[in-house]
C-alpha cells in the first residue's frame, strides 16, 4: 500500500544474508560458540525472519504516523478484509493440497514401478525439475499481479477512473500473454 517495492527488496535480502551467516555460525560452531547443528539452523531462521519483520512494522509505524492512519483494528474493517480473504485462502489451500498430492504420486508410482532404483531417481529428479521451473514462474506471475494491484490501487483511490481502466485493461492483456507463454 505504500507503492514502496525497494525496502522490502533490501529487508528481505538483507535478512537472508543474515540467516546465512547465522546458520554458518550456529550450525558450525565459531569461536566460543558451540556447533548446534539443526537446533543452530532454526534458531538462525528464527532470529533473522524476527529482525526483518521487527524492521518492516516499523516501516509501517513509521508510515502511518506519517500519514496520520489509526493503528487501531475496527471490527468491521477486519470483518471485511477476513471475509475478502477467504477466496485466496482457498486457493492457497487447494494450490498446497495439489502440489503434495502430485508429489506423494510421483514418489509411490516411482518407487513403485522402479522398485526404488535408478529409474525412480530420474523419475523424481525431473518431478522436482518440473516443480521448480513451475514454482520461479508462479512466483514471477504472482510478482507482476501484486503490482499490479498496487497500481490498481492507487489509480482507484485517486479517483482516476479511466486510468483504473486502462490500467485494468493492460494488465489483463499481460496476464492473458503471461499465460500463453506459461502454457
Amino acid at each position: 500500500g505504500l507503492q514502496d517495492t525497494r525496502t522490502p527488496l533490501v529487508v528481505a535480502v538483507g535478512g537472508n544474508l543474515l540467516n546465512v551467516v547465522l546458520n554458518v555460525a550456529l550450525v558450525y560452531g565459531v569461536g566460543s560458540v558451540p556447533p548446534l547443528g539443526i537446533a543452530g539452523a532454526a534458531i538462525g531462521s528464527v532470529v533473522a525472519q524476527a529482525l526483518s519483520a521487527l524492521v518492516l512494522v516499523a516501516v509501517v509505524l513509521r508510515a502511518a504516523r506519517r500519514a496520520r492512519a489509526s493503528l487501531r483494528p475496527r471490527g468491521g474493517a477486519v470483518l471485511a478484509a477476513a471475509r475478502a480473504g477467504v477466496p485466496l485462502l482457498v486457493r492457497t489451500l487447494t494450490l498446497r493440497a495439489s502440489l503434495l498430492v502430485t508429489t506423494y504420486a510421483v514418489t509411490l508410482g516411482a518407487v513403485g514401478a522402479e522398485g526404488g532404483g535408478s529409474g525412480a531417481d530420474v523419475e523424481l529428479a525431473t518431478h522436482q525439475l518440473a516443480m521448480t521451473l513451475w514454482t520461479f514462474t508462479a512466483f514471477v506471475l504472482d510478482a507482476v499481479a501484486i503490482a499490479a494491484q498496487a497500481i490498481t490501487g492507487r489509480y482507484l483511490g485517486s479517483g482516476d477512473v479511466a486510468g483504473t481502466r486502462e490500467v485494468t485493461r493492460r494488465m489483463v492483456t499481460w496476464g492473458v500473454w503471461s499465460g500463453v507463454a506459461t502454457g
